[in-house]
């Protein structure tokens, strides 16, 4: 997913490798693409049950600023939302 307001853009991938739900390479997902207990083999496959690891969540907290309930990116502003 691209958020872009402007010229700034941000990319959020929504993959394995940025899911809260990989555990050291096992999905604990109910119903995602691995299921619950799957080994997760493909660590750039997508699936509709991707929810933000804190991990990334971090680092892309590190590119960001909060204000006011809005994430500014290089003084753009970026609602939040759903999506992150």
């Amino acid at each position: 997913m691209v958020i872009t307001k402007g010229k700034a853009r941000i990319l959020i991938t929504q993959n394995c490798r940025s899911c809260e739900w990989n555990f050291d390479g096992m999905c604990a997902a109910h119903g995602g693409f691995y299921n619950y207990g799957g080994q997760i083999l493909n660590r750039k496959k997508e699936c509709n049950c991707w929810q933000i690891s804190f991990k990334y969540f971090v680092s892309l907290s590190k590119r960001l600023e909060v204000k006011n309930n809005r994430l500014l990116l290089k003084k753009v502003e970026i609602k939040l939302g759903r999506t992150l």
